[in-house]
């Protein structure tokens, strides 16, 4: 019985995998030169990427990908709406994909900010 349920487990792992869109090429653009790189290979995508990132400075996590999708046709975009990093200014974790190119970049909330930092009594 054990052998037949790994067996089953492992088949529809397989066709799990096997079912899933090829690896696309994830670009980080947070990394040092990346930004400039894309702007170099491929300008259209840089026009695009600055625009998003402009968006989702100012939109909130709940409505950024709605927008994204009929404003620049991103189908696809992410960002936690729980998760702001506590840099200073504080940041938001975004993915989007363009293309067969997905991007990942931490965005300045410049909602948000204007707070400020409160010791703990």
């Amino acid at each position: 019985m054990r052998t037949l349920i790994i067996g089953v487990v492992m088949a529809v792992t397989c066709s799990a995998l096997a079912a899933t869109d090829p690896a696309k090429r994830i670009v980080n653009l947070d990394a040092p030169g990346a930004l400039e790189a894309v702007e170099r290979e491929n300008p259209q995508h840089y026009a695009k990427i600055v625009e998003i990132i402009r968006v989702g400075q100012s939109e909130p996590c709940e409505s950024l990908p709605k927008i994204l999708k009929t404003r620049l046709d991103v189908p696809d975009a992410e960002c936690k709406t729980q998760q702001v990093l506590t840099s200073h200014p504080p940041k938001r974790h975004m993915s989007f994909t363009i293309g067969e190119v997905g991007y990942t970049t931490n965005a300045i909330q410049h909602k948000i900010a204007g707070g400020r930092i409160v010791p703990v009594k």
